[in-house]
């Protein structure tokens, strides 16, 4: 009786997302989920009955005692922050009946009583290295609903679940919820998205709109990608000709308050943000404001020889000059300064031998020093700049290819796995054998795409599926899905990336045995709309439509300032740094006269 009470319930739930087959002939395989069974990523536990409460904008937050001031302030921001998810800008509804069911308030309470801190910023942060630490319950029942937590990291999850559980029934025009049941909790602790803001710069209006579909996705580490060889577009005070010099233009500058201000706003939304500083290669740009970092090419005993795919005329950190670890060591304090996390990714990717190999004093040093292959280069440089970052209290999570080059990391260093040349499983197996932490990218290179549902391959993809103990297994932190920005701006990178990355973040997040693709592309459909009426331009999964809030329909709400953080605090600053450059130059000139 009750699963027939779901089955015409589901039918009474107004639909305005549906899926259709590629073609007539090619049906759609599996059902659409049961009512309030289109949650993203799917709880561990979940229970519907059939009674129905109904919702409107009396509906009041409830804060447990047991929180303290800052937590408070966590669930008060965002509590005001989903007022325009509950209830999207243009939809159109109507208030309940008088003799209505009302669901009256959200009751938010953690399992122990909180102790009161001077300091909200630092105290919580959410440094999340465990699952429990994200755990929820969630019950809604006629006297209200009421989300329970170990931490309030885990009642931030349960606010998402909750905002997803609201509909509209047909033909009512009303806003209701159902009786509800929910314990869930995450599989793996780290679940992050990579974006690279080097090669094409994204605002950081973008960067926020990415942090909300991180939060509607139970996403919680934003891994920034922030210079590269094409661009450094960081603003660094202590050697600002890197910016200065190395930016696309001046308005291609993240601003350290800007960054700081970006942190903020993640970590209400529990998403921790940890900055990459990739040497010795991909630093071509910090050569532009100072060149005597860069390593000089040779060929046939000429200096500054480029070869065609093999080296450009000057490229990679010089290893030899205790210049570069001063250099690199002082900007990695000042990240330290900026950035919260206890983390700094070090990159150490594609490190190219021949330029190295190329250049005489090099070699010389190598002689002076009993260094007897470019690979003992690599760890002498390798091990200076741990050590430099380890001495400033950081703690270093590295990609793969030191690893791979034989190189001894330190045993606390994280290899993130990014390579496919060979099965990704097999990297992870010796990796996890060598007793290192890891963190798995290498099938959720989003960057790459292809036609057709490209989605299907990262949601079937199981990051412990590999030959090991269940101790090598344990060391398998996560994983996060890379964005690449070759081919990505801000005209493309929101549709690019979601909600192809939802597909990684319910395989991080939910059961290991949930990997139905079928089941899963009803539910994926219905959050791509749900991320559309919340002003995420995501894509398309497959024949579909979403209602009016479609892009460029009348009812679409992409462009609605309530989703859309755009201010004047980019343009002050650039005004900022204009006219610090025009009283430079006035300067200059009156020294000349």
């Amino acid at each position: 009786m009750y699963l027939r009470n779901l089955f015409i319930l589901l039918f009474l739930v107004q639909a305005d997302c549906k899926l259709y087959p590629i073609a007539v002939r090619l049906p759609l395989n599996g059902t659409p989920p049961d009512l309030g069974g289109s949650l993203w990523p799917r709880p561990s536990s979940q229970q519907f009955g059939t009674e129905r409460f109904y919702v409107d904008k009396s509906l009041q937050l409830s804060i447990d005692s047991s929180l303290n001031e800052c937590e408070r302030d966590i669930l008060e921001k965002l509590w005001s922050h989903y007022q325009n998810v509950f209830y999207p800008p243009k939809l159109r509804y109507q208030q309940p009946a008088s003799g209505d069911p009302l669901l009256k308030s959200v009751h938010f309470k953690l399992s122990t009583v909180s102790p009161v801190v001077i300091s909200c910023a630092e105290h919580y942060y959410p440094f999340i290295q465990d699952t429990q630490a994200e755990s929820y319950k969630l019950i809604v029942e006629l006297k209200g609903a009421q989300v329970i937590a170990e931490t309030v990291w885990g009642l931030i999850r349960g606010l998402e679940t909750f905002s997803q559980l609201i509909y509209s029934p047909t033909n009512t025009g009303k806003l209701a919820i159902n009786q509800t049941n929910i314990t869930d909790e995450p599989r793996f602790f780290h679940r992050g998205i990579m974006l690279d803001s080097s090669r094409h710069f994204i605002p950081i209006a973008l960067l926020k709109k990415h942090l909300d579909a991180m939060m509607y996705n139970k996403m919680n580490v934003f891994h920034w990608h922030l210079v590269d060889d094409q661009s450094f577009p960081f603003e660094s005070k202590t050697y600002p000709d890197l910016h200065k010099k190395g930016a696309y233009s001046q308005d291609h500058i993240y601003r350290q308050e800007e960054i700081k201000e970006l942190i903020e706003f993640a970590r209400i939304r529990g998403i921790r943000v940890i900055p990459e500083l990739d040497t010795p290669g991909h630093t071509y740009s910090w050569g532009l404001g100072y060149p005597q970092l860069i390593t000089i090419c040779w060929k046939d005993d000429k200096p500054f020889q480029a070869i065609y795919n093999v080296q450009g005329e000057r490229e990679i950190l010089n290893p030899i000059q205790n210049f570069t670890y001063d250099f690199v060591s002082n900007l990695i304090a000042e990240l330290k300064n900026v950035f919260s996390d206890p983390f700094i990714h070090l990159g150490m990717d594609k490190v190219y031998y021949s330029c190295w190999e190329s250049n005489p004093n090099i070699s010389e040093f190598m002689r002076l020093n009993d260094l007897n292959s470019t690979r003992d280069i690599e760890q002498y440089y390798m091990s200076r700049i741990l050590t430099s970052a380890n001495k400033l209290g950081y703690k270093v999570t590295v990609w793969q290819d030191v690893w791979d080059n034989k190189v001894e990391v330190f045993n606390d260093t994280i290899l993130q796995i990014w390579k496919s040349e060979n099965d990704w499983r097999e990297y992870v197996k010796n990796a996890t054998l060598d007793g290192y932490k890891v963190i798995l990218s290498s099938p959720w290179y989003l960057n790459y795409i292809k036609y057709g549902s490209d989605w299907y391959d990262f949601y079937k993809i199981e990051p412990t599926d590999f030959e090991g103990n269940d101790e090598q297994k344990k060391l398998v932190l996560g994983g996060e899905a890379c964005m690449w920005s070759e081919f990505v701006d801000g005209a493309n990178s929101i549709s690019r990336l979601w909600p192809r990355a939802s597909a990684v973040a319910e395989r991080l997040w939910s059961k290991m045995d949930l990997n139905d693709v079928e089941e899963a592309k009803f539910r994926l459909d219905e959050h791509r709309c749900r991320l559309l009426r919340r002003g995420i331009e995501a894509g398309p999964i497959f024949n579909s439509f979403c209602g009016e809030y479609e892009p460029y329909m009348k009812n679409n709400v992409l462009n609605e300032e309530k989703f859309n953080y755009v201010d004047d605090s980019n343009s002050a600053a650039r005004a900022i740094s204009l006219w610090e450059n025009w009283l430079y130059l006035f300067v200059c000139i009156k020294c000349l006269v």
